[in-house]
């Protein structure tokens, strides 16, 4: 009852410290290139979007990625291009920061609906993560579904920025910027898809043949890229569905505390989503799960599309409530409460994020913390986090309510 899925069981006995590579440098969860040599490796398998869509469609369930059939399976040419699309939107950034328009804050801190989605969840079965396809049709194809809409609204370059003549909204652009702010990718049914990890799919499951099994250890090995990644987008679907009485909740297991944390490090404010709240079952049911054409995804929905940071739509209901950077001490005393599969799991654990906390938190020059309501607990968190961040540069706390005593120990 309640056990971890098989990923992660197998993670407990071969994801040993000693068996890990070498510590990566620190860039290595900023460096676009690391994360798209991982996603080409072949050891992990990114899965189309809209391949979830027609599996609700059809009422079938998460197949293994053995059983998968190819069009579900993203391309080299895809991944490349998504790689050319979030280039562009680095390279966006970059001028609005460094340029003139550098008041433009959307554009430097708002979402851009990247095309790498991870998801982090709990199995409801020791054999299959949704034996009755409701996690799929329930929480993960609503959440495509508007994920993708946002995506074709930012490729017309629908996008809104305060204090300029560039609003995302129903109107035409009318700034020079409007061309510049679309989203890198073709107003097409392969422009609005992207690609998501998700483990049953993703990774070979058992029986695995000998080179199955080798890739799979490999993959092992680089979680902590996906989950921590500043380019890649986190989705973890906490509700745990009614119906399971002997599943454990995501907050109680110890490998989703793990992905959790590693999500919570350096990525931008918008790109950890939790799909299991309150506010975001809401904001999330007004989507079917359904496929739909570009241009009915791109229609106008005023109350669901991200317009600004103070009219944020669905994003803003399922952003979470991220906690800061957890240093190993503070980790190993929340890890305590959590359930894992054996004694063994528990410093494997620890070890883990002990290498990922501290080679993240080096090697970062820039955090985005906005809005996230933090107050003097968060506070406290934080300025242990700050003490690892040898190459930090810029902090963004804006939003926070922080007061004066925390300011001083910022």
């Amino acid at each position: 009852a309640g056990a971890r899925r098989e990923l992660n069981s197998e993670r407990e006995t071969q994801a040993e410290p000693a068996e890990r590579s070498a510590a990566p440098g620190p860039s290595k969860y900023t460096d676009l290139e690391a994360l798209l040599a991982f996603a080409l490796s072949g050891d992990v398998l990114f899965v189309k979007a809209s391949y979830y869509l027609e599996l609700k469609r059809q009422g079938r369930i998460f197949p293994r990625r053995q059983d998968l059939p190819p069009e579900a399976c993203a391309s080299a040419a895809d991944i490349r291009r998504w790689g050319d699309e979030i280039r562009a939107t680095l390279a966006l950034r970059k001028k609005f920061t460094e340029g003139e328009r550098a008041e433009v804050e959307e554009i430097q801190h708002g979402p851009r609906f990247p095309p790498f989605v991870v998801t982090s969840y709990a199995w409801l079965s020791p054999e299959h993560p949704d034996p009755d396809g409701r996690q799929l049709a329930e929480v993960l194809a609503p959440a495509i579904e508007w994920y993708m809409s946002e995506r074709a609204r930012y490729i017309l370059g629908k996008v809104r920025a305060v204090n300029t003549s560039l609003w995302l909204g129903d109107g035409v652009n009318t700034s020079a910027a409007g061309d510049e702010a679309k989203l890198a990718a073709p107003f097409t049914p392969d422009g609005v898809d992207f690609g998501m990890f998700l483990d049953f799919t993703s990774l070979w499951q058992k029986e695995r043949n000998q080179e199955q099994q080798a890739a799979f250890d490999r993959a092992l090995q680089s979680m902590d890229l996906l989950y921590a990644h500043q380019e890649t987008m986190v989705w973890r679907m906490t509700r745990l569905l009614d119906g399971y009485p002997s599943a454990k909740p995501y907050s109680d297991r110890g490998w989703p505390f793990f992905e959790t944390s590693a999500a919570q490090y350096i990525k931008p404010t918008w790109h950890t989503l939790d799909l299991g709240s309150r506010k975001a079952v809401e904001a999330l049911s007004k989507y079917k799960g359904v496929a739909r054409a570009p241009e009915g995804l791109a229609r106008p929905r005023r109350d669901a599309y991200f317009h600004h940071s103070d009219q944020p739509g669905v994003i803003g209901e399922l952003k979470d409530r991220r906690l800061p950077p957890l240093v190993p001490e503070e980790f190993a005393a929340r890890a305590e409460s959590k359930a894992l599969t054996n004694g063994k799991d528990k410093q494997v654990l620890l070890d883990l994020q002990r290498a990922v906390s501290t080679t993240v938190l080096a090697g970062v020059q820039q955090m985005s913390f906005a809005r996230l309501g933090w107050g003097g607990d968060d506070v406290a968190l934080l300025v242990k986090a700050l003490r690892l961040c040898h190459a930090l540069r810029t902090l963004d706390v804006r939003g926070n309510n922080i007061s004066g005593d925390g300011a001083s120990q910022l």
